[in-house]
C-alpha cells in the first residue's frame, strides 16, 4: 500500500513522528464528527425534507465553505490543477462517497438513527478483508484482536428494530447500511491507491464534494419532488452545521488520516463514530440505552486502546533500530 509521507493538509513536510500523531488525531476527529450526522439530519427530515435534498444542500454548502480557504492561498490554488486521470479517479471516489451518504440517510427511514450510524462501523471489517485479499497486508495478533473487539462492540450496539410496520423495514434498513459500510471501505482503501489520493488534501476534499453535488443534482432532478427549498431558519442552521461538522471537517480529516497512517488504522479508530452516534441518540434523540450498549462501548474503547498501544510499541522499536 502506498502512503503519503510527511505532508500535512497544506502540503508542507513533517517528521515521521509528527506525521503519525497528526494522522491519529485526524482519524479520531473524523470519526467523532461523522457520528454527529443524525443530530443535524433527523430534525430536517422530520420537517419534511427528503434525504436527496438534504444531501444536495450538505455537499453544496460544504464545497462553498471550502472554496474560499483554497483560493486564499496561491499554493492551494495550484493544487486545483489536476490531470484528466486524476479527474476520473476523483469522480469515482466522489461516487463512492455519494452512495455511502445516500444509503446511510435512506436507512434512517427504516431504523433508529443511532443504531444505523453505529452499524456503518462495520466498514473496518470490510477494509481489513479488502487489504488482505487484494493488497496482501499483514496483520499482527493485536490488530486482529482490535478488529474482533470493535466488531463485537458494534454487535452489542446493533439490536435493530424496524421503525415501520414490520420486520421487513428493519431488514431493508440493515441491507442499506451494510451496503453503505462496504462502499465506504472501498472509498477508504481507494484514496491512497490512486494518483488523486496524492494531491493536496484540501483540493481532493473540495473535488469530492463538488462531484458529489453534481451527482446529487442529477439524482434529485430525476425524483419527485425534486430539490426542495429550505422551509425555515432552524432547518437552514441544521443544514449549515451538517455541511460544516460531519461533512467538511470529517471528510478533510479523513483524507489526512488515510494519507498519513493508512486505511486500516483509520478504519479502526473510526470506533469513535458509533460512540458519538450512541451518545447523540441517547442524550439528544431520546433513544434507549441498555447495559448491552455500555458493553459494546467498552469493547470498542478497548479496541482503540489496543491499536494505539501497538502503534506506540512499533515507534519505540523503530527508534531503537
Amino acid at each position: 500500500m502506498q502512503e503519503s509521507k510527511g505532508k500535512d493538509i497544506t502540503g508542507s513536510t513533517k517528521g515521521t513522528t509528527d506525521n503519525h500523531a497528526l494522522g491519529f488525531i485526524a482519524a479520531i476527529v473524523s470519526s467523532a464528527t461523522f457520528g454527529l450526522i443524525p443530530l443535524f439530519t433527523i430534525p430536517v427530515m422530520k420537517a419534511g425534507m427528503t434525504f436527496q435534498s438534504i444531501l444536495t444542500y450538505r455537499f453544496s454548502f460544504s464545497a462553498i465553505l471550502l472554496l474560499p480557504v483554497i483560493l486564499a492561498s496561491p499554493q492551494r490554488r495550484k493544487a486545483l490543477r489536476i490531470t484528466w486521470k486524476q479527474a476520473i479517479e476523483i469522480a469515482v471516489l466522489a461516487m463512492l462517497y455519494f452512495l455511502t451518504a445516500a444509503f446511510l440517510f435512506d436507512s434512517y427511514k427504516y431504523m433508529p438513527s443511532g443504531k444505523s450510524t453505529t452499524l456503518l462501523f462495520m466498514y473496518p471489517v470490510y477494509t481489513a478483508i479488502i487489504m488482505v485479499l487484494f493488497f496482501h497486508e499483514k496483520f499482527s495478533w493485536k490488530t486482529a484482536a482490535a478488529i474482533v473487539l470493535a466488531v463485537a462492540g458494534v454487535a452489542f450496539l446493533s439490536a435493530v428494530k424496524g421503525t415501520g410496520q414490520n420486520q421487513h423495514t428493519a431488514a431493508l434498513g440493515l441491507i442499506l447500511i451494510l451496503a453503505a459500510g462496504l462502499i465506504y471501505a472501498v472509498y477508504l482503501v481507494a484514496i491512497p491507491q490512486t494518483e488523486a489520493g496524492r494531491i493536496d488534501s484540501l483540493a481532493l476534499t473540495f473535488y469530492v464534494l463538488l462531484f458529489g453535488f453534481i451527482y446529487l443534482i442529477i439524482s434529485t432532478s430525476l425524483r419527485a419532488p425534486g430539490l426542495q427549498p429550505i422551509q425555515d431558519w432552524k432547518s437552514g442552521i441544521n443544514l449549515l452545521l451538517l455541511a460544516l461538522v460531519p461533512t467538511l471537517i470529517s471528510n478533510l480529516t479523513l483524507v489526512v488520516a488515510v494519507k498519513t497512517v493508512g486505511s486500516t488504522p483509520t478504519s479502526i479508530l473510526g470506533a469513535f463514530e458509533p460512540l458519538t452516534a450512541v451518545c447523540v441518540g441517547t442524550l439528544v434523540l431520546g433513544e434507549p440505552f441498555s447495559w448491552l450498549d455500555a458493553l459494546g462501548i467498552g469493547l470498542i474503547i478497548s479496541a482503540v486502546i489496543i491499536l494505539l498501544l501497538q502503534k506506540k510499541s512499533q515507534k519505540q522499536v523503530e527508534k531503537v533500530a
